[in-house]
């Protein structure tokens, strides 16, 4: 699984997560992944089917993550709008800071095998 670390300033700062954006106006959860995999890592994804969905309140705001699969399709990752990238495997989620909803999206991915 590839995981971005975020920039050190606001919510969340300098936490690896999974790349992502929020939807705009318009825009498919598939077309955000894509959107999220191109500025924030570089590279271009086929997005294929949903992995895990993962509600989660943060103050007064309700958020729910869609996790897609994706497979590279051109590119190699760089750290664009990220401090840095890598590559995990399953048993090193737990090692990391990720934020609450992040460390729920792996599990979820975690529990139906494809890690």
């Amino acid at each position: 699984v590839l995981l971005v670390k975020r920039p050190p300033h606001g919510l969340w700062g300098g936490l690896w997560e999974l790349p992502r954006r929020a939807c705009i106006v318009g825009e498919t959860p598939e077309d955000c992944s894509a959107r999220a995999a191109r500025e924030i890592v570089g590279v271009s994804v086929a997005v294929q089917q949903l992995a895990a969905k993962v509600k989660h309140s943060v103050m007064h705001y309700a958020i729910t993550l869609l996790g897609f699969d994706t497979t590279i399709v051109r590119g190699t990752p760089s750290a664009v709008d990220c401090t840095e990238f890598r590559w995990v495997q399953d048993k090193e989620f737990d090692g990391l800071a990720l934020s609450a909803p992040q460390r729920q999206m792996l599990e979820a991915v975690r529990n139906r095998g494809k890690v």
